[in-house]
């Protein structure tokens, strides 16, 4: 009897399911979101969610977001009330802080980046972003990496 033929995930789907795997990491009541930095040669840099900043109480722990608290919350609205770090810049800083560039890696998130992410992005050299979910009226973000010559690619996770 001989071997029976498989059907191997592509590179995108794998670091993507990798991101959609780190969500699982993320302390932020509101949203969970995943990262994975990876070079041209599809070796891993680095991975981020969002969460607070190291050594700092997160939301999940404390058991409140003070972004919600605020009488005028809404999405997109009083950010700096935030705690988190979103989860593309701490791939980008974890992979700053053990050393390794970041230039010319791709970037797989499980959402658009937003426009802060956007031009941390472009200032970090990346030449590619890959998401998942994208937001309705962010157009932004996108004109944003494309400006800075972002290669954007949306591509929906199926099952996801």
């Amino acid at each position: 009897m001989g071997l029976m033929a498989r059907t191997r995930i592509s590179w995108d789907e794998l670091f993507m399911e990798m991101a959609f795997i780190l969500t699982k990491r993320s302390s932020c009541l509101n949203s969970q979101m995943g990262a994975v930095l990876v070079t041209q040669d599809n070796d891993v840099i680095s991975t981020g969610y969002n969460g607070s900043p190291a050594k700092l109480p997160n939301c999940s722990d404390l058991g409140t977001c003070r972004r919600k608290e605020d009488a005028d919350y809404a999405s997109g609205k009083n950010l700096h009330l935030c705690n988190a770090v979103h989860a593309e810049i701490n791939a980008i800083l974890l992979a700053a802080k053990n050393g390794h560039s970041t230039k010319d890696a791709k970037l797989y998130c499980t959402h658009q980046p937003c426009t802060e992410c956007a031009k941390q992005i472009v200032n970090a050299g990346i030449a590619e972003v890959i998401f998942a979910n994208s937001y309705p009226n962010n157009e932004e973000s996108i004109k944003i990496m494309q400006h800075g010559e972002v290669r954007v690619k949306h591509r929906p996770l199926t099952g996801k």
